[in-house]
């Protein structure tokens, strides 16, 4: 989820354009293999969105070169029990992890290295813990990264199966915790906090999969800014993405939205939120108001398609970071009894419109 070099807007810009390099990869794959993704409807009931959120399975692992998901092997702890259901994405990376040998560290800990990059999965009773550390200083050499130059990413994604649409949930509850382990930053000469930097977001991509409406297939971008090397709270960023043709919205809510701890801390912090269906409403409202989503007028026609986590390093630093207990929760509705009861439809129901 990567595509070139793009600049940071100003320093208190928490989500700068190019941040979302990433995501725009994934997007442009989700939008083009919209077709081969499920719908479905299952009413009165909460479901995970995502498998495999303790990482029991482990990863494929994808080529550094940016553009599609390319497998180039995968890596597992010795107890899974099934193919993997997350991407361990390393776009614009020099050192290809696909080329290291895992380490087994003891009987419940494994881990993958290289010079610049490592990922360890780590088994606490029923949660696995999974570790993203990555050195940028083997991919600049040196030197600091110039306007428009690539930068490495290291991020776990998941593409959500089956899909179920807005229209039918009432509710998205959402938690992770995570832990600074390791921030090194190397001011070298050239520095600029608003060129250099490391952020670890989680985005979804929300996107319109009514395969009727006009809008099939556009989305907005939500991130959620679990840590950012520059300031330990960040605010709200809501602005096109200016570093593709796509120029879809990005929307950032302030990081106090999800939790009032900072991972600058060093110590664990919970980020969660009760209904992420408020957020999602808002963010696609206010991108309709700026011209964004034309031929997507129902709120109930979105879903989130997709869900990443990750380091982008723009700066020279030597971070890592340690994450557990992922939890995606999707309520479902009731279904609407027929007849007169039909009448109700187009009326609020939870925090999104009831879809026809």
């Amino acid at each position: 989820m990567m595509a070139g070099g793009f600049d940071l807007l100003t320093e208190d810009k928490n989500m700068p354009r190019d941040m979302f390099f990433t995501a725009l990869c994934l997007a442009l794959t989700l939008v083009a293999h919209a077709q081969e993704k499920k719908v479905t409807s299952l009413p009165g009931k909460r479901v995970d969105l995502l498998r495999d959120t303790r990482f029991q399975n482990g990863f494929e692992i994808n080529a550094p070169k940016p553009g599609k998901h390319v497998a180039m092997g995968v890596f597992q702890p010795p107890s899974a029990t099934n193919k993997p259901s997350w991407r361990l994405c390393q776009w614009n990376s020099k050192y290809d992890l696909s080329e290291a040998k895992p380490e087994i560290l003891s009987n419940q800990t494994i881990r993958m290295a290289n010079a610049e990059k490592s990922v360890t999965i780590s088994s606490q009773n029923t949660s696995n813990d999974l570790i993203l550390a990555l050195d940028s200083r083997p991919e600049y050499k040196g030197n600091v990264r110039t306007k428009g130059q690539p930068w490495p990413h290291l991020l776990v994604e998941q593409t959500v199966q089956p899909i179920v649409l807005f229209k039918d949930i009432s509710r998205i509850s959402f938690t992770i915790q995570a832990r600074l382990l390791t921030n090194e930053c190397f001011k070298l000469e050239g520095y600029t906090r608003n060129l250099h930097t490391a952020q670890f977001p989680m985005t979804f991509i929300v996107q319109n999969r009514n395969k009727q409406s006009k809008g099939f297939g556009d989305f907005i971008w939500f991130c959620v800014t679990l840590y950012d090397e520059r300031k330990p709270f960040t605010d709200l960023y809501a602005a096109k993405d200016t570093a593709d043709p796509s120029a879809k919205m990005i929307y950032t809510p302030p990081s106090k939205t999800f939790s009032q701890q900072t991972l600058h801390d060093g110590t664990w912090a919970t980020f969660s939120h009760t209904n992420l269906c408020t957020l999602f409403s808002e963010a696609i409202s206010l991108a309709r108001a700026r011209g964004y989503l034309k031929e997507s007028p129902d709120v109930g026609d979105f879903a989130i398609s997709s869900v990443n986590i990750g380091w982008e390093v723009t700066g020279i630093n030597n971070v890592a970071i340690q994450i557990r207990n992922l939890d995606i929760k999707v309520d479902t509705k009731q279904q609407a009894p027929p007849g007169p009861a039909a009448a109700g439809r187009n009326k609020p129901i939870g925090n999104f419109l009831a879809s026809e």
